[in-house]
Parts: C-alpha cells; sequence; structure tokens
C-alpha cells in the first residue's frame, strides 16, 4: 500500500547560521469520517483558513522550543534534552511568575523538526544582538543563542516575555 505524500506550500522561510525555518501550509482540507469534523472544515476553508506548520531544519545546532509544540523530527543526529532554562532559580521564577513551564525542551543536532499545526499565524523573526518584548504565548521556537527571559510591564501590571540573543 502506498501513502500519498502531502505537498506544502513554503510561504514564508529564515535562514540562520545552523537552521533553516520554513513555514508550511497544508493543501485545502476537505473531508473527515467525522460529520461534526467534515462541517467544521467546510467552514474554515469557507473563511479562507489555512492549516499551517513549521519546519525547521538543524545543522549541527541547537532548537529551544516551547513544550507542547514538538509534532514530529526526522533525523538519525537529533537529541531531545529538557532543562531548566538558565537554572533553577529562573526556572521557579518563570513558573511562579508566568505559569510557564518548569522544564524548556532543547532539540540539538542536525535533521528536521516539525512543530504542532495550527491556523493560527506563525511570525518568523531573526534577533541580532536585540531585544523584542513579546507576550507572554508569542514564542514558539528559537535556534542558537536565543535566550528567553520574563519582563515586567508594570504600567499595565502585566508580565511579558523578553527574546535576545
Amino acid at each position: 500500500m502506498r501513502v500519498k505524500s502531502i505537498e506544502f506550500e513554503v510561504i514564508q522561510s529564515i535562514e540562520t547560521k545552523d537552521a533553516l525555518f520554513e513555514v508550511l501550509q497544508y493543501p485545502k482540507l476537505a473531508g473527515s469520517s467525522d460529520v461534526r469534523a467534515a462541517e467544521q472544515l467546510f467552514y474554515v476553508g469557507a473563511a479562507g483558513m489555512r492549516l499551517k506548520l513549521v519546519r525547521v531544519t538543524l545543522r549541527n545546532g541547537r532548537l529551544r522550543n516551547e513544550p507542547g509544540t514538538l509534532y514530529y523530527m526526522h533525523g538519525s543526529e537529533l537529541e531531545m534534552k529538557a532543562s531548566t532554562g538558565g537554572g533553577v532559580f529562573k526556572a521557579l521564577k518563570r513558573r511562579t511568575m508566568s505559569g510557564e513551564s518548569f522544564l524548556v525542551n532543547e532539540i540539538h543536532g542536525s535533521g528536521q523538526i516539525y512543530l504542532e499545526p495550527s491556523y493560527g499565524h506563525f511570525f518568523l523573526l531573526e534577533l541580532d544582538n536585540e531585544e523584542m518584548i513579546v507576550d507572554r504565548s508569542l514564542f514558539y521556537a528559537g535556534s542558537g543563542d536565543v535566550r528567553e527571559r520574563l519582563a515586567s510591564n508594570k504600567e499595565q501590571n502585566i508580565v511579558e516575555t523578553s527574546l535576545s540573543t
């Protein structure tokens, strides 16, 4: 039995020294064995929404991704590690201040990593010795020396995420 492969459309890409990030868009999805799911797919398609995912091709690099975002990885040289992301104190602060996970996921090596599909939007950005303050739920994954830390906005009394290299 031969399984038909899905042809994705690359809608955005960015290349760093150790990784290639691509946002892939599925073709229009149709049909389901479940009537309710088929109805939802019909309305999603009518609204022009398309399912997307991020593919990361690591070249002897490191990917740091949020818990629950890994969909699939392929490559004999890929190794998954969990760490506190900068020490126990940072992990405890991250957990108590923002409710984020105590451990962070890191994938090291060479190969392809597919992150969880979503109907939402993906924004690819390369930081060059810069810092960006973003909403807590915005960060999905990063490669190389990307650092993630908590940043408090005292005016609005909220905790946000700071990304830097």
